[in-house]
């Protein structure tokens, strides 16, 4: 028992930090103009929360397929 949960974390774990490093290369042009402090906190907090920030991102990009430009400014009006 004890030894077929060992490739069960370990896939979970490769594919945990696979999400958070998928998640930070679309980010690695922002995070350049930070502080070396700033990074690491972020980094600390994608990896911590990379399930997550992927159905949002997964979401995100769902809505904007279906809603027309500039939604997320506030501008509701549909545009022809």
């Amino acid at each position: 028992m004890v030894s077929l949960n060992i490739p069960i974390i370990s896939l979970i774990c490769f594919l945990w930090c696979s999400i958070a490093l998928m998640l930070l290369q679309q980010w690695i042009g922002p995070l350049k103009t930070l502080r070396t402090s700033v990074i690491i906190f972020i980094v600390l907090i994608v990896f911590l929360l990379a399930p997550c920030l992927l159905i949002t991102d997964i979401f995100m990009t769902f809505l904007d397929t279906i809603f027309p430009e500039g939604w997320q400014e506030g501008d509701w009006r549909w545009k022809p």
